[in-house]
């Protein structure tokens, strides 16, 4: 393998690797995990071009101007969806992330494997597991919060209450 498919492979596997953690305090923001996603399509998608690979999608350009034009593109559609309602910018960033992430990782795979169905096979896989993260990862974040506000309740329950207790006769 050349430096340079190499070079590519490393930073789009860093990048989409930040949803493979067990532990949901290590998934970055929607935006950010949309921002990742975004650049790791267009570097992986840039690679597979580089080393001879086609790409599929005749809406995007194949010279590095037309990927870095489609990276402004893919930042415009993120800047957009953070301006929605909350819950459809959680779904929207959600939807880019795994959109975005499995067509990295069907990139990558085409780099390592030269095969598209392998590759379609992996980023389908890919783009739900990042899917399914992101969901457990609001779920958890939802789950904390409302503890934080039970203990929060109880604890100024518990203070009022001794504090007429210790005044009562």
């Amino acid at each position: 393998m050349s430096a340079f498919k190499t070079a590519i492979l490393a930073l789009a596997l860093c990048a989409v690797s930040c949803w493979a953690a067990d532990s949901s305090e290590l998934l970055p923001s929607d935006t950010d995990a949309a921002k990742v996603s975004a650049l790791a399509d267009s570097l992986t998608t840039y690679g597979v071009i580089a080393s001879g690979g086609a790409e599929l999608n005749p809406l995007v350009g194949t010279s590095p101007v037309g990927l870095l034009a489609l990276v402004g593109t893919k930042l415009g559609m993120i800047e957009y969806v953070n301006n929605l309602p909350p819950a459809e910018r959680e779904e929207g960033l959600n939807t880019l992330s795994s959109l975005w992430g499995g067509v990295s990782a069907n990139n990558v795979a085409v780099l390592l494997f030269h095969s598209s169905p392998i590759g379609m096979l992996i980023g389908g896989i890919t783009g739900s597991m990042i899917w399914q993260s992101r969901i457990e990862q609001h779920r958890d974040d939802e789950q904390a919060q409302a503890l934080r506000s039970l203990i929060q309740d109880d604890a100024q329950n518990t203070t009022a209450s001794t504090f007429f207790a210790s005044y009562a006769p």
